[in-house]
């Protein structure tokens, strides 16, 4: 395709580099694909085929199996008796963060990504993504994620591509204006030197994928879309929605507590994302679910404490009125009757402010 044609400035530089690499005859660099495998038997024919059809062909594609207990174990070894690509991990369960660890030990590679097993990926992924890391001259770079549901898939396209420093893309993440995934992205493997996921934490990725754009220098957020990340119903439900949102509130206190000391000027991101959506989430659980009381306790006993003790920075970084901060001083008690006090707050506050724009709007007429 002609230069002048493309859409972006790295897909030129890319093509220019791949025409080289062919005329000198060039290895184009490893990249390692870590795949952590678990009771996927369904899917994961479907996600290993997607990987080892890709264009970019020098892959080190690595086969965590964490104790599965269908036939996900052995559909691993066929993959690896029949490409030599293909190295299989088998241990003992572990959980997912332990599984992409022991890749983490394993790869070699000079890039690496991440695949998870009930997924797939377009066949141009990680050439794509290669792509883009090169021409840039980033540290990461990152494309969209389609959301395949059970009667259809979600996903966005980018107008353009942008590069971010890290600085700007961390704020990004922390606004959750990117999203926190570890797998629709490619890494430069040394950003992995000191970094590993949390053991025994659901959302892992909360407290581990920032650290990464903190060190990457550039980071590229792609336009196309090219990840497949399926919602399996039920995954998330019954007894292990309790676990899973103590374990978001766990992820984001251990995200905040490193990050806050050392970077303060991202204080105000972090302090926004608890107040917009843990408080005032669990203060409606406790008034629209008493048949949850139990576990919404317990929920409010992990974030209450975290609330208290930051509640004046809190306060005075976001520039709380004293409706709102009376607000966060109720939540701070910890208590079922302090819920439902930040509520009314909560409820009093955003009438007074719909009150004052009527009555600005109809001065304006």
């Amino acid at each position: 395709m002609p230069i002048w044609r493309l859409k972006t400035r790295y897909e030129a530089v890319w093509v220019i580099f791949r025409s080289l690499q062919e005329e000198v005859g060039v290895v184009s660099a490893l990249i390692s694909i870590v795949v952590p495998v678990y009771n996927t038997e369904k899917y994961l024919k479907q996600c290993v085929d997607s990987v080892l059809s890709q264009t970019y062909r020098n892959l080190e594609v690595i086969l965590v199996d964490d104790g599965s207990t269908d036939g996900s174990p052995a559909i691993c070894d066929e993959y690896a008796m029949r490409d030599s690509r293909v190295r299989v991990i088998h241990k003992e369960n572990g959980g997912l963060s332990d599984a992409r660890n022991s890749a983490l030990d394993a790869m070699t590679g000079e890039y690496v990504g991440f695949v998870d097993s009930d997924d797939w990926v377009a066949p141009d992924m990680f050439e794509y993504l290669h792509g883009g890391l090169v021409g840039n001259r980033s540290g990461i770079s990152v494309c969209e994620p389609i959301e395949v549901r059970t009667y259809r898939m979600d996903y966005k396209v980018r107008t353009s591509d942008i590069v971010y420093d890290s600085e700007v893309a961390l704020n990004e993440l922390f606004f959750d204006r990117q999203g926190n995934y570890a797998w629709n992205k490619l890494y430069k493997s040394d950003l992995w030197k000191d970094i590993r996921f949390p053991k025994d934490l659901n959302f892992e990725d909360i407290a581990t994928i920032y650290k990464t754009f903190e060190s990457a220098g550039r980071i590229s957020f792609l336009r196309d879309p090219k990840y497949y990340y399926r919602i399996r119903r039920g995954s998330i439900s019954g007894s292990k929605d309790y676990s899973f949102r103590r374990d978001i509130y766990r992820a984001v206190i251990a995200r905040y507590e490193d990050v806050a000391p050392r970077l303060p000027q991202y204080k105000a991101p972090l302090f926004r994302r608890v107040r917009n959506w843990y408080i005032h989430e669990l203060c409606r659980e406790f008034k629209y679910h008493p048949e949850n009381e139990m576990e919404n306790q317990a929920l409010l006993e992990t974030l209450a404490p975290f609330v208290e003790k930051n509640k004046d920075d809190i306060a005075q970084i976001l520039h709380f009125e004293k409706m709102e901060r009376k607000k966060l001083d109720a939540f701070a008690k910890g208590s079922r009757e302090g819920c439902m006090e930040s509520l009314r707050c909560h409820d009093l506050m955003w009438k007074k402010r719909n009150a004052k724009a009527k009555i600005k709007k109809k001065l304006k007429f």
